[in-house]
């Protein structure tokens, strides 16, 4: 079948055909700066059943389109191959081994477990699942030794990094773990060691919700729109706890104060958004979960004012740390326990009078604060600064 262009919303990823064991957010930044300069890619590899197209490669391409003028109703030209859902997964395991952005380790390993996940793959010899993956087959007897793959029973053995014999209850694997993360892969390897952005399949913008929701008929048993909608927009367990937070959590930033900030910062990464909200041209979504990634750059932060507030205070003081500048829009909590913990380690800029947060018909009914924690997070920065703005300043 000749290349065609498919509309973004059009393409499948929610069918377990993402073979990398993460994403990465840089590549999609350049990708996509690439695309609005005019540069053009190689299409994407698409595999069609007759009713769905199933993306197998060109996952980044994908997520770079997306931030391209076109959005979520952008096209992607595409290599349209006919086989299904599982010819895709097939596909998608031994892509990039010759050509794209290199695999790691850690994606190669999860191309391994992949097949040895699934019930009938699992049989094949180690030699045609190296084949299969595009690597060595004692990577594959590695893998496969230090996995033991039981048919039923609660318990798993397999082999230590010391050489021993150890038992896994693996009874729970796959359940939620009560804390609103999502459940976790039946098979468990090593974490990867290389850094990445982790990108589950269900990984959608709310834009693109909104365009499936448009563009996808009705069909037996395919998703319609109303499932959709049941399914991806309602709070579940799948999501981050802190997103389940009552809808007070949610203050959007006062488009006049970031435009204030971002004269000073020049800021690059949103840390904490959705499709509408975002600031900045790259950032993370809900379903992204922005405590999972690395925050690199100079980033803005507006959290959830909800009880998770300390956990992405925590992250935004130790991603400072790590070289990172991070500003944090908060509510002015000097009686909890986060605050004395970390802003008081980073600049505090406290706003004079109450903000009037975006779609709000009033003031908040909180003081708010900026802290900013500077790469390194010297103790010279730790200052206080009474900081009396409005949009008049712009």
């Amino acid at each position: 079948m000749p290349n065609i262009s498919l509309p973004l919303s059009q393409l499948r990823l929610d069918g377990g055909t993402q073979p990398r064991a993460a994403l990465d957010e840089d590549i999609i930044a350049e990708y996509a700066d690439c695309m609005q300069a005019g540069d053009v890619f190689p299409p994407v590899v698409v595999f069609h059943d007759g009713t769905d197209y199933w993306l197998a490669d060109g996952f980044h391409r994908w997520y770079a389109a997306l931030r391209t003028a076109g959005g979520a109703h952008g096209e992607l030209a595409c290599d349209i191959r006919q086989g299904t859902q599982r010819d895709a997964i097939l596909y998608s395991v031994g892509a990039n081994a010759a050509h794209g952005l290199r695999r790691s380790n850690a994606d190669k390993r999860q191309a391994v477990i992949t097949l040895l996940n699934d019930p009938e793959w699992k049989q094949w010899s180690n030699n045609e699942i190296a084949k299969r993956c595009a690597i060595d087959s004692a990577t594959v007897d590695d893998i496969r030794r230090k996995i033991s793959l039981p048919d039923s029973g609660s318990e798993r053995t397999y082999t230590t990094k010391h050489g021993t014999v150890a038992v896994m209850n693996v009874a729970n694997i796959g359940k939620s773990n009560g804390h609103g993360q999502p459940p976790a892969p039946v098979l468990v390897s090593d974490p990867p060691a290389e850094s990445g952005i982790w990108k589950s399949d269900h990984e959608l913008s709310r834009e693109i919700e909104a365009a499936r929701l448009e563009s996808a008929p009705a069909r037996a048993r395919v998703v319609t729109g109303a499932e959709f909608a049941a399914e991806v927009l309602a709070p579940t367990d799948a999501q981050p706890e802190w997103w389940q937070s009552s809808t007070t959590d949610d203050w959007h930033t006062p488009q006049w104060l970031f435009d204030i900030l971002h004269k000073e910062f020049k800021f690059k990464l949103d840390v904490c958004a959705t499709a509408k909200s975002a600031k900045c041209k790259r950032y993370f979504t809900r379903r992204d979960d922005g405590l999972k990634q690395t925050w690199r750059g100079v980033c803005w932060m507006n959290p959830p004012y909800g009880r998770e507030i300390g956990a992405w205070i925590e992250k935004a003081h130790q991603s400072a740390k790590d070289g990172a500048t991070i500003a944090c829009l908060v509510p002015a909590r000097t009686d909890t326990a986060w605050w004395w913990d970390y802003c008081t380690r980073g600049e505090i800029r406290f706003l004079r009078g109450r903000l009037q947060f975006s779609k709000a018909e009033n003031g908040a009914p909180f003081p708010s604060a900026l802290v900013i924690f500077y790469p390194g997070v010297p103790k010279r920065n730790a200052k206080t600064i009474w900081w009396s703005v409005s949009d008049d300043n712009l």
